[in-house]
């Protein structure tokens, strides 16, 4: 997750249970112009994440795995 403003941001990852229910959240403050790898959870089941902030979210990269192996990477 990148900041490219000049003032440091909140973000809020929120993971959801395939049935919207929401069991897991990650709060983070990034610096002015940060960035911040963020290295999810190991977790049993599929989830969804939702991702609540203030900044402009461009071309995301994300990546699909399924038993910690690699399948797949979507460029929004």
């Amino acid at each position: 997750i990148t900041n490219p403003t000049r003032k440091s941001q909140k973000v809020c990852l929120n993971f959801f249970h395939d049935k919207s229910e929401q069991f897991k959240s990650i709060k983070i403050e990034l610096s002015t112009l940060g960035v911040k790898i963020v290295q999810l959870p190991r977790f049993q089941s599929n989830f969804l994440i939702s991702i609540r902030s203030n900044l402009p979210m461009a071309r995301p990269l994300i990546f699909k795995s399924i038993n910690q192996k690699f399948v797949d990477v979507f460029h929004g």
